[in-house]
């Protein structure tokens, strides 16, 4: 009987002290930890749904500066940053997000002179990942709408002179965006979840124009590229 009494004793010990070690965590460093599990989740998800070998990290960082990590190691590592972060609404926003940053990280793997092509031509490559963020959602069962619906939100129309050079309109990227959608996966636009979202009516008020010149080059059959304002 002892010998049950001393079991059940320290039994309660244990769930209190382990009530008590989990009620001492900070709320805000519990609440990283959730998202940090959570994006890691969605970024493995994306890479191996797309069979990408190449190995990376996925960091979450609720500061506008970039998390102090290995040096050798920095260039692997997707930084995903709260501020960009708080635009996505659900898991297919974030995992446009996180698709956008595996398009850039894989970049660093292919040698210097990528990496500096990709710095010398910022507003092509930016093109470029867009794209392969769409491909990337929908091979890991991702609505690549969904894309559209956070470039949206997240990126503002560029600004000044510096901008100007290293980014491309976001309405130029959007228009992008949907077409690639358009030609390659009409499916997800004929099934359209975010059809009647703010986000998506208001890409759609504001792309008039660019989707008239979509139109009209497939009426007319051309090739060439759409050169989208």
């Amino acid at each position: 009987m002892k010998k049950i009494f001393n079991i059940i004793f320290i039994s309660v010990i244990l769930v209190c002290f382990n009530s008590a070690k989990a009620e001492n965590i900070p709320s805000n460093m519990s609440h990283n930890i959730s998202v940090q599990k959570h994006i890691s989740d969605i970024g493995f998800r994306l890479l191996n749904a797309n069979k990408i070998e190449k190995r990376m990290n996925f960091v979450y960082c609720n500061d506008s500066k970039k998390p102090v990590i290995d040096k050798s190691l920095s260039k692997k590592e997707a930084v995903i940053y709260d501020k960009k972060l708080a635009f996505a609404s659900d898991d297919n926003e974030k995992a446009a997000l996180l698709s956008l940053s595996i398009g850039r990280t894989i970049e660093t793997y292919k040698g210097l002179f990528v990496s500096s092509s990709a710095k010398l031509a910022p507003k092509k490559y930016e093109i470029i990942y867009d794209k392969k963020a769409v491909d990337y959602m929908v091979n890991a069962g991702y609505h690549p709408v969904a894309l559209i619906t956070f470039v949206n939100k997240a990126y503002p129309q560029k600004q000044g002179l510096i901008d100007f050079f290293k980014k491309n309109k976001t309405t130029k990227r959007l228009a992008n965006i949907y077409e690639y959608i358009f030609v390659n996966y009409p499916y997800y636009l004929e099934n359209n979840p975010y059809l009647y979202s703010e986000a998506y009516q208001n890409f759609l008020l504001t792309s008039i124009d660019n989707r008239i010149l979509l139109q009209k080059k497939i009426e007319s059959g051309s090739k060439k590229p759409i050169k989208y304002e």
